[in-house]
């Protein structure tokens, strides 16, 4: 029984850890990380694993660890963080007896001489730039295939997201991007703050310009709400955070960090020898987050193989056994007889019509391979390939091959899906109105019906406008912490975008604003008291009853709107509300508030509020407003 060598204990290598243990090889796994950090949250296809507890299950090994984990993805929806799914694992191949040393390995031949006594297989799961890989098979550059699908950026910034989110109407309206999913860590900070990625696809005419004018970007992330940027760069990024904030998000625009990058697709040409091989992205590396899911499927299959040389293993399977599952998988075939073969729970069937057909069938995955033609051999040649194929069963060299075969035409396949994925989106977006190329405005209306704000291409020139009025005023305070002053004057900016726009709420925080009897502070306090008030008084109009909200929604299916400077003003009161969460972290996430009319805040004028009257939680925060606005 080989002794199994694993490097990297990410999700393919941990994956790997347990299945060997659990079939009883040795098994050493060594790891660089004392920890595991990647809160990243994908997708994962549950399936595999289900499939996974099926294969130990036929092997006749006695734990539940995969089903468990099955119902567990299930329950989330088949989503988790790859640092939950390496801890999972890590921790079951260590209760199961696996020997994990923190070490980093340097060199094959390190491995080969620490384990010469025990039939080594080493197994690279080092990721994608693998120095073992290299140090086997050569210089990437002569090695590995790499095809660019896509120019990409990544937007990295700090917010609450509480609500789902609908980002359709920015790809609809931005030219020359297609997002893929918010990625959301699950860690918060103490107020509530977590990391969030966006992936967002870009053509290469804006990738273009961030290699204009930022070549350095990868190093030094940019950061437009507080950088000069070009308005080419600028409106895609402001379009999703702006999409975010009227979706009733809170966005740390001071924390934003944009990147460029060059998705590409790839395979190692050479990944494999008899004793050493390369598995996830090590060997393959794909986009759109499909690589772990193959790196798992192909570290299943090479267990298959590799438990089809455990010699020590006797099953007792009978003769209407083996004939009863080949016949459930294949039907249409006469099934006559049974052989076994030199490997484990693989079993030669031999069926008749005319003349004799021979098929190879695991039981282990329940696959078939069928051995002859259609036109059928004779007993005599049926026994004859049974031979020569028995001979073939018992090498492993033979096994590795029948594997990378199947491997080389998963990546090719797996690549060209990549490839495709673009132009599918572009042909799919004229069904389901993706980019706005049908002419039924569909996501409006079922924004409309969740209660969300409809966006449209001039709400995002609106948005953009706003954030570079915000920027000039950072940029005029340049060396200057954040302060309530240059919140207030943030405000001013945000409000001058409006035009003279008459309403009673504007005119309300204008005067507030212009009071110098108020501290900053306390102008902010009570701005947000009021946009608290106006916004809920807002969000109450959405809830109409059924027959007039269904004639409502008639103009929006074809992209028609009334009530363009009402939106406007919400827009900027969303973005002044964010500002001073983001900056003094002061206002309530409650949207009940008692309504109080201007009187009675006028009536606190040349009171003031002391900094002692801040409020210690945000959950009685808005006690303290309303009794500062009823004095």
């Amino acid at each position: 029984m080989k002794h199994i060598v694993i490097v990297g204990s990410g999700p393919v290598g941990s994956f790997m850890a347990v299945l060997c243990k659990q079939l009883n090889f040795p098994v050493t796994v060594y790891e660089k990380r004392k920890e595991f950090t990647r809160n990243i949250n994908l997708k994962i296809d549950s399936d595999l694993f289900k499939e996974a507890q099926n294969v130990v299950s036929r092997l006749g090994v006695k734990s539940d660890f995969f089903a468990k984990f099955y119902d567990h993805l299930q329950s989330q929806k088949n989503r988790i963080l790859i640092k939950e799914m390496e801890e999972r694992f890590t921790t079951e191949a260590k209760s199961l007896g696996a020997d994990y040393k923190m070490k980093e390995v340097k060199s094959f031949t390190e491995l080969m001489t620490e384990h010469r006594t025990s039939d080594p297989l080493i197994l690279d799961c080092t990721g994608r730039n693998s120095s073992l890989r290299r140090i086997m098979f050569g210089d990437d550059k002569d090695n590995v295939e790499t095809t660019p699908l896509q120019n990409a950026m990544y937007i990295n910034f700090k917010a609450i997201i509480k609500n789902a989110t609908s980002l359709y109407q920015v790809m609809k309206n931005i030219p020359g991007i297609k997002l893929t999913e918010v990625v959301v860590n699950r860690n918060k900070d103490s107020d509530g703050f977590t990391n969030v990625t966006i992936p967002v696809f870009i053509t290469s005419g804006l990738a273009t310009h961030f290699d204009r004018d930022h070549p350095d970007i990868n190093r030094n992330p940019l950061n437009p709400f507080k950088e000069p940027v070009s308005d080419s760069i600028f409106f895609p990024i402001s379009s999703i955070i702006g999409n975010l904030l009227v979706d009733e998000c809170s966005v740390d625009l001071n924390s934003v960090k944009v990147k460029k990058i060059v998705i590409s697709c790839g395979y190692a040409k050479q990944r494999s020898k008899p004793n050493f091989i390369c598995l996830g992205d090590s060997a393959a590396h794909l986009a759109f987050f499909r690589s772990l899911n193959l790196g798992l499927q192909h570290a299943l299959e090479l267990f298959i193989h590799l438990s089809m040389f455990t010699k020590d293993y006797f099953q007792v399977v009978s003769h209407d056994d083996i004939i009863g599952q080949f016949q459930a998988n294949n039907p249409p075939l006469n099934s006559v007889e049974v052989y076994p073969s030199a490997a484990r729970n693989v079993y030669f069937v031999v069926t008749k019509v005319i003349w004799y057909g021979c098929f190879l069938f695991c039981t282990t995955n329940q696959t078939t391979y069928r051995l002859t033609d259609v036109t059928g051999k004779t007993k005599k040649e049926i026994y004859a390939l049974l031979a020569k194929r028995n001979e073939k069963l018992s090498k492993w060299d033979e096994s590795l091959k029948e594997f990378e075969a199947k491997r080389e035409e998963d990546i090719k396949s797996e690549i060209s899906s990549n490839k495709l994925k673009n132009v599918t989106f572009d042909l799919t977006s004229v069904f389901i109105d993706i980019n706005g190329k049908s002419i039924f405005k569909i996501s409006e209306v079922l924004r409309a019906v969740s209660g969300k704000q409809s966006l449209y291409r001039n709400d995002f020139d609106f948005l953009l406008k706003c954030f570079k009025a915000r920027r000039a005023v950072l940029r005029y305070n340049v060396g200057i912490e954040m302060n309530d002053d240059i919140v207030v004057s943030i405000v001013y900016n945000f409000f001058n975008q409006l035009d003279n726009h008459k309403s009673p709420v504007l005119k309300e925080i204008q005067r507030f604003c212009a009071n110098e009897n108020f501290s900053s502070e306390e102008k902010l306090k009570l701005i947000v008291f009021t946009i608290n008030n106006k916004l809920a008084e807002s969000k109450t109009k959405l809830n109409l009853e059924l027959v007039e909200k269904t004639i409502s929604l008639w103009p929006k299916l074809f992209g028609l709107r009334f009530d363009s400077s009402e939106v406007r003003l919400n827009i900027v009161l969303t973005l002044i509300k964010n500002e001073i969460r983001g900056c003094t972290r002061l206002f309530s996430d409650s949207n009940t508030v008692e309504s109080v009319g201007s009187e009675d805040l006028a009536g606190t004028r040349g009171r003031g509020l002391s900094k002692s009257d801040r409020a210690s939680s945000e959950d009685n925060l808005l006690d303290d407003w309303c009794v500062v606005g009823l004095s």
